[in-house]
């Protein structure tokens, strides 16, 4: 079963001026694909990383990002190092506070 990641859309934001960065897109396709696969090792999961990460990007347009925020590097480094508990409990991704509004997309 694959479960949509509760949260996943509120790591997008929409933001009206700033920088474009050419490699927002990228980075948001590797942070869904680092949460499916924390979420599969995390869970047991039957489900594959790419039925996963087609899942999640219903919620997330990766193609329309625009930037990452500050916080981007440490919600990737803290998703790898999150303990499966505090990440998957009560059958629901917790996403670290740093995720949160960690990819932009323009208005």
């Amino acid at each position: 079963m694959i479960a949509k990641v509760a949260g996943l859309a509120l790591l997008g934001m929409m933001f009206s001026c700033g920088s474009d960065s050419n490699d927002a897109p990228a980075k948001c396709d590797a942070l869904v694909a680092r949460v499916c696969q924390r979420w599969i090792a995390c869970t047991n999961s039957s489900a594959t990383q790419a039925e996963c990460v087609a899942v999640q990007k219903t919620s997330l347009p990766c193609a329309q990002a625009d930037a990452v925020s500050d916080g981007y590097n440490s919600c990737m480094s803290e998703l790898q190092t999150s303990p499966c508990s505090v990440l998957a409990a009560n059958n629901t991704i917790n996403l670290p506070a740093t995720c949160i509004s960690s990819i932009l997309f323009k208005q």
